[in-house]
C-alpha cells in the first residue's frame, strides 16, 4: 500500500515561487522566509515525494521532469487557495443579501416600527428578513434554540447553546392591564389578588398548569412571585390582548406594546409602589461566523435600542 504524502499549504507555496523565480534567493526574499528555510523546506518536499523538483545544479534552478508535471497541481492548488480568500473577503464585507430577524409578535411589532425605519436610513443597501418565532414551553424553560435561517434573535429568554452570543440589552417596563369590567369583578387591592383571579397566561411560561409573574416591589427593594392561573393559555401577544380586552383575565404586557395596539379599554393594574418588566436578550453568533452585513445590523439595533429603552 502506497503511503499518502503529506504537505500543507505554505510549503506549495514555497515550490510556486520557486518556479516563478527559479531562484532561492529570490523566492526568500519575496516570501519573507530566510533562505536556509527555504532551502530545507525543498529538501523536505522531495524527500516525501521520493523525487527532486528542481535542478539546483545549475543558474538559474529549472524543473525536474517531475517538477514540470506536478506544477500545473500547485497552480492549480494555489489558485484554489486564491479563490478561497478571495471569496471569504468578498462574503464577509457584502452588504447584500438579507439580514434574517428573527423575534416573537410583540417584540417584533416594536421592532418595525422604532427600530426599522432608522435602521434602513443608516443603511440603506441593507435588507432585512423578519419572521414571528414565539416560544414554546420547552424553549422558554430549556434554552431557546437558534435556527441556520436565522442571524439574529430577539426573545425574553437565554438560548440554548452556549457557543452563541447572548446580551442583556434592555428591561422593558410592563404592567398587567384589565378592563374595567374586570377591575370591578375582581378588584386589585395588593399584588396577591393577582393570584385569586382569572389571568392570561403564556404557553410559553406554563409551570403545571399556571404561570409566575415577578413583580418589584420598589418600597422594601424586593422581586415578589406570584403564581396566577386562567382558562385561556397563548403563544401570541395578539390573541392574548383580545381575550384581555373581552374580560376574560388579567394580562401581563409591556406596555409599549399597548400603547402601539392603540387599546382604550385595557387599564394599568399594578398598585402604587410596585413595578415589573420584561428582560430582551438579542442572540447571534460568533463574529467570525457572520458576514459583515449581519455585525452591522447587530451594532446598529443595539444602539438604536440603548437609546429607546432603558437598561
Amino acid at each position: 500500500m502506497v503511503q499518502k504524502i503529506s504537505f500543507n499549504d505554505n510549503e506549495l507555496r514555497i515550490l510556486y515561487e520557486l518556479s516563478c523565480t527559479r531562484s532561492l534567493s529570490l523566492a526568500a526574499e519575496t516570501l519573507k522566509i530566510a533562505q536556509p528555510n527555504i532551502s530545507r523546506t525543498l529538501q523536505q518536499l522531495e524527500d516525501r515525494f521520493g523525487f527532486s523538483v528542481f535542478d539546483r545544479s545549475c543558474r538559474p534552478i529549472k524543473l525536474t521532469r517531475f517538477g514540470e508535471e506536478l506544477l500545473p497541481y500547485v497552480k492549480k492548488h494555489m489558485k484554489s487557495c486564491e479563490d478561497i480568500q478571495k471569496f471569504t473577503m468578498a462574503y464577509k464585507l457584502a452588504s447584500d443579501g438579507f439580514v434574517r430577524i428573527h423575534a416573537p409578535t410583540g417584540q417584533l411589532l416594536f421592532i418595525s416600527k422604532y427600530v426599522i425605519p432608522g435602521l434602513k436610513a443608516q443603511h440603506p443597501e441593507i435588507k432585512l428578513m423578519l419572521t414571528t418565532s414565539n416560544l414554546s414551553n420547552a424553549e422558554f424553560t430549556l434554552g431557546v434554540p437558534f435556527s441556520d435561517d436565522c442571524d439574529i434573535l430577539f426573545t425574553h429568554s437565554l438560548p440554548d447553546n452556549d457557543e452563541l452570543i447572548a446580551r442583556n440589552i434592555a428591561s422593558i417596563p410592563a404592567n398587567i392591564y384589565g378592563t374595567r369590567d374586570m377591575i370591578a369583578r375582581y378588584p386589585i387591592h395588593s399584588i396577591e389578588d393577582y393570584g385569586h383571579s382569572p389571568c392570561i397566561l403564556f404557553f410559553s411560561h406554563m409551570e403545571d398548569n399556571h404561570n409566575i409573574w415577578y413583580i418589584n416591589d420598589d418600597s422594601h427593594k424586593e422581586i415578589r412571585k406570584i403564581i396566577i392561573s386562567g382558562d385561556f393559555a397563548c403563544d401570541n401577544s395578539y390573541a392574548a390582548i383580545e381575550l384581555a380586552k373581552a374580560g376574560l383575565g388579567y394580562l401581563f404586557m409591556p406596555e409599549l406594546i399597548i400603547k402601539e395596539t392603540d387599546i382604550d379599554g385595557l387599564v394599568p393594574t399594578l398598585p402604587d409602589n410596585f413595578s415589573t418588566h420584561l428582560d430582551l436578550f438579542v442572540i447571534y453568533s460568533k463574529k467570525t461566523q457572520q458576514p459583515f452585513r449581519v455585525q452591522l445590523i447587530i451594532n446598529s439595533i443595539v444602539n438604536i435600542l440603548k437609546k429607546l429603552l432603558p437598561r
